[in-house]
């Protein structure tokens, strides 16, 4: 499966660059630097020039790949509000690109965002209205969910972290193959504990 993964190269990206490779799928990584494409390149992804202000590169990267896996932002926090707004718009090109298609979107996110003292599930949203400025995207992906996939699959229920999620439609032809992986996966879970 082709994969197109945004901030490849970042702490989380490079990690979810590295498990998509040694499960045998094809990564096509965003990368804004020269450095960048370099890092990519040497672990054995594709390179797909372009930043996450770049919401035509991003929305070419996206309909060139079978899912997308969106880790990236920009952390400098003296643009923080505008960064989040550069977030929002991010998703929802992300988003647009694979209107229709059913392929898997999977956006990563921090839990600052989340009520405090509660239990937190994949279905927990952060409270809106919200003064954090990063509540934006989290919002944007809310809504392209809503619009791609009223019916997804949790895969995990109860999980923190990352979060997965699965289209139910079987237009994409990627889907039989990510359920035989994440079956394989939950064997092997159970299996060792």
């Amino acid at each position: 499966m082709r994969v197109f993964v945004t901030g490849a190269t970042g702490f989380i990206g490079s990690a979810v660059v590295q498990e998509l490779i040694s499960q045998g799928h094809e990564v096509l990584g965003l990368a804004r630097s020269d450095a960048a494409a370099k890092s990519l390149s040497a672990a054995g992804a594709k390179v797909h020039r372009g930043d996450l202000q770049d919401l035509d590169s991003l929305r070419a990267g996206a309909g060139a790949a079978a899912g997308v896996i969106h880790t990236g932002f920009n952390h400098d926090f003296s643009k923080f509000g505008e960064n989040c707004e550069n977030e929002r718009k991010a998703v929802e090109a992300l988003g647009s690109a694979l209107a229709g298609s059913d392929c898997p979107l999977i956006i990563t996110s921090g839990i600052g965002l989340l009520p405090p003292g509660h239990l937190a599930t994949e279905q927990t949203m952060p409270a809106s209205p919200n003064p954090n400025p990063r509540v934006a995207s989290e919002e944007a992906g809310r809504a392209v969910a809503d619009r791609r996939c009223p019916h997804v699959a949790d895969l995990e229920p109860g999980r923190q972290g990352l979060t997965s999620f699965m289209p139910l439609s079987s237009n994409c032809p990627a889907n039989t193959k990510t359920r035989k992986l994440y079956a394989k996966y939950r064997n092997r879970k159970t299996e060792t504990g």
